[in-house]
C-alpha cells in the first residue's frame, strides 16, 4: 500500500467495492468498476500489509468528508455512515478503530 494516510480518493475507491457504495457511484451517471480502477492506478492500490493498516491514518480532507457523511446521516435520523462490508475489511476496521477527529 504504501500511503500513511487514507485520503478521500481512498474512501471513493472503497465505495466502488460493496453497496450501497456501487449504486451510489452509479446514480451520479459513473461505472463503479472504471471508478475503481481509475482510483487503483491513481493511487497505486496493492494488498495492504498488517503494518500498513496498523500505521495508516485518516488525512484531513478525508476527516472532513466523514464528518461531513456523518452529519447528514445524523440528519437523516441515521448514525451510520459506510457500505456493508467483506469480512476483510471488517476486520480490518476492528483490528484499528478511527475515529475522525
Amino acid at each position: 500500500m504504501g500511503q500513511p494516510e487514507i485520503t478521500p480518493e481512498h474512501l471513493l475507491y472503497a465505495a466502488t467495492e460493496a453497496e450501497p457504495g456501487r449504486s451510489i457511484v452509479a446514480e451520479l451517471s459513473l461505472d463503479p468498476d472504471q471508478v475503481a480502477e481509475q482510483m487503483q492506478d491513481y493511487l497505486d492500490i496493492g494488498e495492504p500489509s498488517a503494518d500498513d493498516l496498523a500505521d495508516s491514518t485518516l488525512s484531513p480532507a478525508a476527516k472532513v468528508a466523514l464528518r461531513a457523511a456523518q452529519r447528514q446521516a445524523a440528519q437523516s435520523g441515521s448514525s451510520y455512515i459506510g457500505c456493508s462490508a467483506s469480512p476483510r475489511s471488517r476486520t480490518a476496521w476492528r483490528r484499528r478503530r478511527w475515529s475522525p477527529r
